[in-house]
């Protein structure tokens, strides 16, 4: 029983609450939150191997085609079909054949995932750019925080619909 002084003021609680019952509060940044989430998705993980396998297979194009192919440009016309003279398949000697001009396709696919790679470190260093240009003149200037500084993003975003030949990003006939 609670006595009228302490009536009310939950000190019958408070004992029953022990400290090993109570767990201690942990906070955790983005950045462990995102490796906590990252690490649970398997999807997410296996992505990413194979988009650390071909990068790596595109950073190192031109050891591996001096360990197991021949260069990229080297014609070698008697592999082609000596009926037809058309590009033959997969052998031990070309691991992925021999295209029309008897050049090896193997070495060609990895030195095309170089070019691949550039263009893509190119293309979102670009990206990255403009967007952080855009947005400090947008967090620096008044006038453009509001619709000025708005209107650009929203059209590029409508970009895709209006080159599908769509009104809006909803459709055509949405209305």
């Amino acid at each position: 029983m609670s006595t009228p002084e302490s009536f009310g003021r939950g000190d019958d609680l408070i004992e029953e609450i022990s400290a090993p019952d109570m767990e201690e509060i942990v906070g955790r940044g983005p950045l462990q939150l995102f490796w906590a989430r990252f690490r649970e998705d398997k999807v997410a993980l296996a992505s990413f191997g194979i988009v650390v396998f071909v990068a790596l297979v595109a950073i190192l194009a031109p050891w591996i085609v001096k360990l197991v192919a021949h260069p990229p440009n080297a014609q070698y016309p008697d592999l082609l079909d000596q009926n037809f003279g058309t590009p033959t398949g997969p052998s031990w000697n070309m691991l992925f054949g021999v295209d029309t001009v008897g050049e090896d396709v193997f070495s060609r696919v990895l030195y095309g995932a170089r070019v691949s790679l550039e263009v893509a470190l190119i293309a979102t260093f670009f990206s990255v750019l403009i967007g952080v240009v855009l947005g400090m003149i947008a967090g620096l200037l008044p006038r453009c925080r509001g619709h000025a500084g708005l209107t650009l993003p929203r059209r590029h975003a409508g970009l895709p619909g209006a080159l599908a030949g769509n009104r809006d990003r909803r459709g055509l006939l949405a209305r």
